[in-house]
């Protein structure tokens, strides 16, 4: 089951004897301890993660997606992607080129994509698409509500240029689609329908429509698989990208660290002594690479097996 942020600060705060702090007596928020602020927790637990990820090699397979820009070759993607293996373009499957080719420096040409190139950069990656597109993917609006936890669809004021299946953005939240539904008689509003939310590392959320402003519906396609770091946490109800086997090395990091910041070094030590350990025992044990609910992992560098199902799926 996948684990929230506030599972992992509140067994901490248990051990170290941090209740949550009564915000009618102080001026600190409800959600904070006495100690230590969550949002001190959750930038803990976010160290924790990517130390456990690059020490046993843990990447989260999965999507990401993109609106293409007439004449714009380089697209800088969300979150830290380690690599990239499968990509699609109007539906169209693009070559992958290694990052080394320069083929299009040579000469400008647009038109339909046709081959891809991950660029490294320090902090994030770039895609480089070939030939450079010569559309703009559409924008249109949505015409009603749509609340967090809705799978059946949605309407948007005009969807007769996007893919039969797909994604589209809406504020921050990335959402696939399989159906667009032809507008009923005499309306011009198109169904965008059989949805999976929150999709590409993103979160499910409401959004407005509708009215005097409705969010923008932006068609996303240009698509993407491979394999990038966990995401960060923030909030409570974030959800930690770790197999819950894996938990008890995380809550011995914060609890290192929390130790070290009370100047307790020898304590702290002690955590993050059983820390690293969980890491050796991860890194050697052939049954963290696949858990009961499918999570997969291994070190970074290998090709990625087999097709990639639809959605967010933790890999090796």
């Amino acid at each position: 089951m996948p684990v929230q942020a506030s599972v992992v600060v509140n067994i901490v705060r248990d051990l170290l004897a941090d209740p949550v702090y009564d915000s009618s007596n102080a001026p600190m928020p409800a959600n904070d301890g006495g100690i230590y602020k969550a949002q001190t927790l959750y930038r803990y637990i976010n160290d924790g993660v990517k130390a456990l990820a690059e020490q046993v090699g843990w990447v989260v397979r999965d999507w990401t997606a993109f609106a293409v820009t007439a004449n714009q070759q380089n697209y800088s993607l969300n979150g830290q992607w380690h690599q990239l293996e499968y990509g699609r373009q109007n539906n169209f499957q693009l070559k992958l080129f290694a990052e080394d080719i320069t083929l299009w420096s040579r000469a400008v040409v647009t038109g339909q994509s046709y081959f891809f190139v991950p660029h490294r950069q320090t902090d994030h990656m770039e895609v480089g698409l070939f030939p450079i597109p010569n559309t703009t993917d559409p924008t249109t609006t949505l015409t009603n509500n749509l609340d967090a936890t809705t799978t059946t669809g949605f309407a948007v004021l005009n969807a007769a240029t996007f893919l039969s299946v797909g994604y589209v953005q809406i504020d921050s939240e990335i959402i696939y689609y399989g159906q667009i539904a032809a507008p009923p008689s005499g309306s011009t509003s198109t169904g965008v329908m059989v949805l999976r939310r929150g999709q590409c590392g993103t979160t499910a959320a409401a959004h407005t429509g509708g009215g005097g402003s409705p969010a923008d519906v932006d068609h996303l396609s240009a698509w993407f698989k491979g394999a990038r770091m966990p995401n960060e946490v923030s909030t409570a109800t974030s959800v930690i990208e770790l197999p819950e086997g894996f938990m008890w090395a995380i809550q011995e990091y914060v609890m290192a660290k929390c130790l070290y910041q009370e100047s307790n070094p020898q304590e702290g030590q002690l955590h993050m002594t059983q820390f690293r350990q969980e890491c050796q025992r991860i890194y050697a044990d052939p049954n963290w690479r696949s858990d009961s609910q499918g999570v997969q992992a291994r070190p970074y560098g290998g090709a990625l097996p087999g097709p990639l199902a639809w959605g967010n799926t933790f890999i090796p």
